[in-house]
């Protein structure tokens, strides 16, 4: 997988943490915790794939930033008793795309090697993907389509079913 994951690298996966308070955005409850401008996103995505094809588990990317209200919903409705749980059955990755930090320019980067224009799909976005046998890397979902530009106006059952279509 060292090939595929190579022009990923600086990504690492992550249990969703909540970020500590900052004037921009409190941290978030709830699994997906913040996005940290601080965490290098390419080296988070391949420790995610890395641990995916060893156990079988699909990463979840989701790219956002602490100052998009969608991206702060999107968040907040990790929380939620079920989603939290459907969650779990991921590698969970939060990649900042917007705050200023020393990876600004590498996590913006990340999205465009998924064949995701963050231009076109608005953020948060996401990402769904299977390491599969080798170097293999399948993209199973990318929303392109901004389905998940509009979280403030999405539902825990919506997001919940979501997450069960691409477990």
């Amino acid at each position: 997988m060292a090939g595929i994951l190579a022009g990923l690298s600086g990504c690492s996966s992550t249990t969703a943490t909540a970020l500590p308070h900052r004037s921009v955005a409190p941290a978030h409850p709830g699994v997906l915790g913040g996005y940290d401008p601080a965490r290098n996103g390419s080296k988070d995505v391949n420790t995610a794939l890395a641990a995916g094809s060893k156990d079988g588990r699909k990463v979840l990317m989701v790219f956002g930033a602490n100052d998009n209200p969608d991206s702060r919903a999107l968040a907040l409705l990790s929380g939620d008793r079920t989603v939290a749980s459907l969650l779990a059955g991921f590698h969970v990755v939060t990649v900042d795309v917007g705050d200023p930090g020393p990876h600004l320019t590498d996590n913006r980067a990340i999205p465009e090697r998924m064949f995701l224009d963050l231009h076109a799909s608005g953020v948060p976005a996401v990402v769904v993907m299977r390491a599969g046998a080798g170097n293999q890397v399948y993209n199973e979902f990318s929303s392109d389509d901004g389905s998940f530009a509009h979280a403030r106006s999405m539902s825990a059952a919506q997001l919940a079913a979501f997450l069960k279509k691409w477990q």
